[in-house]
């Protein structure tokens, strides 16, 4: 029972900070935000809704449709009426593209707005008012951009402090693997990036207290509900699943049955804070405007899960094989013959229960394109990065076959 009652009062405590910081993002000057979302469509950031950075390649595609969406809706705000503002996020109604949507919308003042997209609680949009306030879209993109490399910098730092350069790389090359890039320059992305970047970054720090650790997933699943829009959610508990394995591990001995049920409580709490927030968002919307959006979410969660995308049904395993196609797995597959190469010098009997844990949390991506075969048939070419985890289970299973090259307290011991 104390356990329920831990996690329901830090869930209120983070109900009451969404709120707030959904309130406050309503309360700047409009007028300001405005004239930022007019330059930026002025820069050219936005002129198309799908652009390719690497000639037509899908791994390289910008998500500016969705931008430009959350951009309308940042736009549409009206301190006016608060609670609608805050719940609904309106925006004017879809005229052939989401950008043209976005610029029409800049152009009239009095056109005729949606229902809105009450199904996610769109923190990221609350978010890129406050940098609107100051500066445009492009500006905005070059401040994702360095943010999260230096997240990125910051994490493998930690792991190469704890570990040794092969580990910090092999964080690394998972997110090279599948052009993290475009994920630091898109609103839409971005947040997922960075919540995984700082959900590794806190169990780094707090890994040795497993009870902090299952506070910290439960968060970062409220976090990642708040702010993301169905992109690539599992990553943040991949980054948190994966850490805490690395690190946990590292001075204890390892139980096979014991850690893989402790894996399998944080993601258990994960997914409840995912829940719990999700629901609380549909709830909260009925309690103050009155509206029903219930059968919404549930034809929407069906329709994401079926295995029928605009009426033609497929084998739930084709999103499988769809979303493989987009990792570079060549990048891959040359880091993990190099791995190889040290284990073949430097064997480690003593890594197969760590190789199986890791390779565990590497099947976490497949069990969700088959479970969400819809979204990731339909969105494959962002939901591919999903296999960051992948690349992490699958090297660092093979690296738990490396010795390490300074002895662990566990080691120590043994000798």
């Amino acid at each position: 029972m104390k356990p329920i009652l831990k996690y329901l009062k830090v869930f209120l405590i983070l109900l009451i900070c969404f709120l707030g910081f959904a309130f406050l993002s309503c309360l700047l000057p409009q007028k300001q935000i405005q004239y930022h979302i007019k330059r930026s469509l002025q820069q050219g950031d936005l002129n198309e809704e799908y652009t390719y950075v690497i000639g037509n390649n899908d791994n390289s595609r910008f998500d500016n449709f969705s931008d430009a969406l959350i951009l309308n809706e940042a736009y549409h705000i009206n301190s006016d009426n608060i609670l609608e503002s805050m719940f609904l996020l309106k925006q004017n109604k879809f005229n052939e593209s989401q950008v043209n949507t976005l610029k029409l919308a800049t152009e009239n003042e009095n056109l005729d707005l949606d229902n809105g997209y009450p199904r996610y609680w769109h923190g990221n949009t609350f978010l890129v008012r406050l940098f609107l306030m100051f500066s445009s879209y492009p500006r905005w993109r070059v401040f994702m951009y360095v943010i999260s490399s230096l997240l990125l910098l910051l994490t493998c730092i930690q792991i190469y402090k704890n570990f040794s350069i092969r580990e910090a790389l092999i964080f690394a090359v998972a997110f090279l693997s599948c052009n993290f890039f475009i994920m630091q320059l898109s609103i839409q992305f971005f947040p997922v990036l960075v919540l995984s970047l700082l959900g590794a970054l806190f169990v780094i720090k707090y890994y040795k207290s497993y009870t902090s650790v299952c506070t910290l997933s439960f968060v970062f699943g409220c976090l990642t509900i708040y702010f993301d829009l169905l992109t690539t959610p599992l990553l943040v508990l991949g980054a948190i699943l994966t850490v805490w394995l690395l690190f946990s591990t590292k001075d204890r001995e390892i139980s096979l049955k014991k850690d893989f049920i402790s894996m399998i409580y944080l993601s258990f709490l994960w997914f409840s804070g995912a829940v719990i927030t999700w629901v609380s968002k549909w709830v909260l919307t009925y309690m103050t405007i009155d509206r029903h959006i219930f059968i919404d979410a549930k034809e929407t969660f069906l329709s994401r899960t079926t295995s029928n995308m605009d009426g033609t049904d497929f084998q739930r395993f084709d999103a499988i094989t769809k979303n493989l196609t987009y990792v570079h797995w060549s990048v891959v597959l040359v880091f993990a013959l190099v791995l190889i190469f040290f284990l073949v010098r430097h064997f480690y009997k003593k890594g197969y229960t760590n190789a199986i844990l890791f390779f565990l949390i590497a099947l976490l991506p497949y069990i969700w394109y088959v479970f969400a075969a819809n979204h990731s048939m339909k969105h494959y070419w962002f939901t591919f990065r999903l296999q960051i985890i992948t690349i992490w289970g699958i090297l660092f299973a093979i690296n738990s076959f490396i010795k390490p090259k300074v002895k662990s307290t566990k080691e120590k011991q043994d000798n």
